[in-house]
């Protein structure tokens, strides 16, 4: 009879012991799945942007600008935009007092700037400003579009580390009005 009793409270710590077990393990599990999710999210958050080429960055500029609103811009004359997503020196203040600028997000799945480009009787133009190269494209304004798909009109080039794309409703012709008479050939 003193061995039963020397037995079960031995039996119960046992139980209790290997209950406790699995449950440090699945925390522990837990908590090892959940850093490395963290650790895999910061380092995809920083890679940078997938590889563009010429005609990803037309086709995805014609979609951006085809449900782009262009909501609460500001004059670039009043507000200076962001100086790592300055705008081309072919389109500045003196060129389009009327320039207005914005920040977008997911523009060839980056962030950057806008620069809309209006007038009275002219049609909707955007000049997208983000940080990315593109192999083989042009270090100047292209004197006419690589892309006139769809009543849009679209070039882009490279300066540095800025990716620049124009595009504006129209045709080609539309498109060359809003380039500096020198780049016209």
């Amino acid at each position: 009879p003193d061995q039963a009793t020397i037995e079960t409270p031995a039996a119960e710590a046992a139980q209790r012991a290997t209950r406790v077990w699995p449950g440090w393990v699945l925390a522990g599990t837990v908590a090892a799945a959940l850093a490395a999710s963290l650790i895999v999210a910061v380092v995809v958050s920083h890679r940078p942007s997938q590889d563009l080429d010429e005609q990803a960055v037309l086709d995805g500029a014609r979609e951006f600008f085809r449900v782009d609103e262009g909501v609460e811009a500001q004059l670039v004359a009043q507000v200076a935009p962001p100086d790592a997503y300055r705008a081309d020196p072919d389109f500045d203040v003196r060129r389009f007092p009327g320039i207005r600028w914005r920040s977008i997000r997911g523009f060839l799945g980056r962030q950057g700037v806008a620069y809309d480009i209006r007038g009275p009787r002219t049609p909707r133009a955007t000049l997208y400003v983000v940080q990315g190269t593109v192999p083989g494209l042009p270090t100047a304004v292209p004197p006419r579009p690589r892309s006139t798909t769809g009543n849009r009109a679209i070039a882009a080039w490279q300066r540095g580390k800025l990716l620049y794309v124009l595009v504006v409703e129209g045709d080609s012709r539309t498109y060359q009005r809003f380039l500096p008479s020198t780049t016209w050939t």
